[in-house]
């Protein structure tokens, strides 16, 4: 069977303007849209290492990041049409998310929106920075 990776973020949840929110709280900093998008251009990990100042980065869900993220990810729906992307896809194809995002709040948003169940596999950047 074939396999099919997912990301989270901006695919199946559209958390950009989230993200920003809470990069610019959490770092005490302020950046425009077009700043905040280049940090995606490579690993997001490394662009914060050099915005932060701070050497070797690692995700956790106890992050101030990650714990202003996850409440503000719970208020917000699914990309308007994946639901019934995943539901066609799942029948014929084995599927695995992967995700700059840890792991826990992925879980959680996607057992809340009864969507967790398509997914073999739920890898966060708290697995393995990629």
């Amino acid at each position: 069977m074939k396999s099919i990776l997912f990301d989270f973020d901006g695919v199946i949840v559209d958390t950009f303007s989230i993200a920003l929110e809470c990069t610019q709280k959490s770092l005490k900093k302020s950046f425009s849209e077009e700043q905040f998008r280049r940090f995606f251009d490579g690993n997001v990990y490394e662009a914060a290492e050099v915005t932060s100042n701070k050497n070797d980065i690692a995700p956790s869900a106890d992050d101030p990041f990650f714990q202003m993220y996850y409440k503000r990810l719970m208020e917000i729906e699914p990309i308007n049409g994946i639901v019934s992307i995943l539901e066609v896809l799942s029948k014929d194809y084995v599927m695995a998310m992967v995700s700059s995002s840890v792991t826990s709040p992925i879980t959680q948003f996607l057992d809340k929106q009864n969507l967790a169940h398509h997914f073999e596999l739920i890898y966060g950047a708290d697995v393995h920075l990629s």
